[in-house]
């Protein structure tokens, strides 16, 4: 299938069918095929871009599935805010024609390998948030970059995020906007007990670590760690969560010609 396209939809957001069969008809009108994952016998198909049918989150777990692929991801909103795809159901047909065209342009996200104790857990495009599990107690963490101490978080825990999840809960929490496609690690602590903890940033080849102390008796489910809002990983007194750069990246598909900033504006006012 040489002029093959995959399309992923998340029912929950287009529970009648309506915007699928409506990438579908325009992708055989532009004289493209409509690929199916289970196609493959090895799970990925040999195709030229991948189309994601729903919001932000929909977008972020398909980048963790998709990551060794190759091929590039178009996000149709179909959510509420949509910050990381690139077209918006009013232009639907526009885009799915710009992009059987080749007139689009794509971005590359660096994304984040996370492990805990050294065994590898996941991949991320947005965020590895280390909070407390309904507790109303402070909880404090140590910070390490490239084996140096940085400082000891007390607060409510630690967001670690990637320039493009730099406008998700890091932002929020008071982190830094960054540039989607600018390479660094931001390390931003949750409501802090402090009043001179600020957000850091960390070169894109620093290696983060943080460690949950032992002096008290941080047990399941008191304290864990979520990962780009989808998995949740318990975590307990000594645990060690590592993270850096990963070798895997994003790349989006973007339709139009609008810049960061003015999304930026548009989105979130």
């Amino acid at each position: 299938m040489k002029n093959a396209y995959l399309i992923i939809s998340n029912p929950d957001r287009d529970m009648s069918g309506e915007y699928t069969e409506r990438v579908k008809k325009a992708l055989r009108e532009n004289g493209a095929e409509v690929c199916n994952i289970n196609e493959a016998p090895d799970g990925k198909p040999d195709v030229k871009a991948i189309i994601v049918l729903g919001g932000d989150g929909t977008l972020m777990r398909t980048a963790d599935v998709v990551k060794d692929f190759g091929a590039p991801i178009l996000g149709i909103n179909t959510g509420t805010l949509g910050y990381l795809t690139g077209a918006e159901t009013e232009n639907l047909e526009a885009a799915v024609k710009k992009l059987v065209k080749g007139d689009y342009r794509i971005e590359n996200r660096m994304m984040l390998d996370i492990s805990v104790n050294g065994e590898k857990t996941e991949t991320v495009l947005n965020d590895a948030v280390v909070t407390r599990n309904g507790y109303s107690r402070i909880i404090r963490l140590k910070v390490r970059i490239n084996g140096k101490e940085i400082f000891t978080a007390g607060g409510d825990g630690i967001i670690i995020s990637t320039p493009t999840g730099s406008t998700g809960y890091n932002l929020s929490a008071g982190g830094s906007i960054c540039v989607p496609e600018a390479e660094m690690i931001i390390i931003t602590p949750i409501c802090p007990h402090s009043m001179t903890a600020r957000s850091i940033i960390a070169s894109a080849n620093d290696e983060i670590m943080i460690e949950v102390p032992t002096e008290r008796n941080y047990e399941t489910p008191d304290l864990g760690m979520t990962l780009d809002g989808r998995a949740f990983i318990p975590l307990k007194s000594g645990d060690g969560i590592r993270i850096k750069r990963s070798d895997s990246i994003t790349r989006l598909i973007k339709t139009d010609e609008s810049t960061f900033f003015e999304a930026l504006k548009s989105k979130l006012s």
